[in-house]
């Protein structure tokens, strides 16, 4: 990623941990984070990753802007 992009990550308190296979949850993240830098195109900008626990259903839910 070019260094006019600026990579930032909340993690809400209190999260459970995350059940899921590590390298395919690596993979997905690279995936949505390069389609993000395209989507940004030449220019400046930020891509934000939220991972928020949702009491509603006791499940965690990824968040990407």
């Amino acid at each position: 990623m070019p260094r006019s992009i600026e990579l930032r990550t909340t993690i809400a308190q209190h999260v459970p941990p995350v059940v899921a296979d590590a390298s395919q949850l690596q993979q997905v993240l690279v995936n949505l984070g390069t389609n993000a830098w395209h989507a940004i195109g030449d220019g400046a900008g930020h891509i934000d990753v939220e991972l928020h626990h949702d009491t509603a259903d006791d499940s965690a839910v990824l968040v990407v802007r």
